[in-house]
């Protein structure tokens, strides 16, 4: 699966877009249940971050990223 931009709802507490609470794909709207785990991914010269969560929502389990240099959120992968 190409990741996909999507817009997200997130839960911001100590930090901005902590984490994904509910999101849009394909003109619907899927609410997450529970992060299952998060990582965060580096590029090789150490300041390109990308903020990955494995994701229970109602489509499934997914992964989603984002980018907090661009402000983007992505769906990475869907298992149904």
């Amino acid at each position: 699966m190409q990741p996909d931009e999507i817009k997200v709802t997130a839960y911001s507490g100590y930090k901005s877009n902590q984490y994904p609470k509910r999101f849009q794909y394909k003109g619907c709207s899927y609410e997450v249940l529970e992060v299952e785990k998060e990582w965060v991914e580096s590029h090789i010269d150490g300041r390109n971050k990308k903020y990955c969560f494995k994701v229970r929502a109602n489509i499934g389990s997914c992964t989603i990223s984002y980018n907090p240099k661009s402000n983007v959120w992505f769906l990475e992968q869907v298992k149904g």
